[in-house]
Parts: C-alpha cells; structure tokens; sequence
C-alpha cells in the first residue's frame, strides 16, 4: 500500500509517516522542506519502511501537477499541508494570499480529483 503524506516534513505530517511506515505501509512524502523530508525519510527508514521523499511547493498549481505526475498507486492520501499567515490585517501581500488559499483549497480538491478515481475503481483507499 503506498501512502501520499503532505506536509510530511514535521508535525503531524511526521507522525502519520511513522505511523503508516510502522504498519508496513510505502509512503510517499510531499513538503517543500528537502532538509526535514531527508529527516523525516531516515526516520521513516529507520523503522524499516520504505520512504520517497519529494520536495514540492503545493501553494502552486504548477506544484500539485509535479505531485500527481510523481504518484502512481496512491491507496491513502493525507492531506495534511498547510501554513498559518500570523500578521496584521492589511499587512500581507496579494500573492501570499492566493498561495495560501491554493494550497488550502483548490490543492487539496485537485489532489483528490486526480487520485480518488483510482481508489474508487480498485474499490479501496481514503482521503484524510
């Protein structure tokens, strides 16, 4: 089984790695962090599991498409990227918004679009 992690590089996306590594899972891992994706990769290694870390910007259109093209029999995915913008109101630029907003939404939706019709013909996979 090969599992899709965003936002892999820490946090929760870390611990959802070593999860599914410890239960024999292939996980693929997805951040933009290459230095915390080779930590989280050795850690994942570490345990026996078996870790393709990819380094990918998924504020971007351009990015999520690098994603789906690099996956192929993806049975779980995680969606778990994401970023908090602690600032004042006013204080952030336009692109900095519509980044934020693509990775949280339009990303996500194109993640699935692209990975849940294979789930759904093999009759098995999920979306978390």
């Amino acid at each position: 089984m090969s599992v899709l992690i965003t936002g892999a590089s820490s946090g929760i996306g870390r611990a959802f790695a070593l999860h599914y590594a410890a239960q024999g899972s292939d996980v693929i891992l997805a951040a933009r962090s290459s230095s915390g994706l080779s930590r989280v990769s050795d850690e994942v290694k570490a345990l026996g599991g078996r870790a393709r870390p990819i380094a990918v910007d998924l504020s971007s259109a351009s990015g999520v498409d690098d994603l789906i093209d690099a996956c192929d029999d993806v049975e779980t995915l995680v969606a778990n990227a994401g970023v908090t913008l602690a600032a004042s109101i006013g204080s952030l630029a336009r692109d900095q918004i519509d980044a934020t907003a693509y990775l949280m939404t339009a990303g996500i939706t194109r993640l699935c679009e692209a990975l849940v019709p294979a789930m759904v013909s093999a009759g098995k996979g999920e979306v978390i």
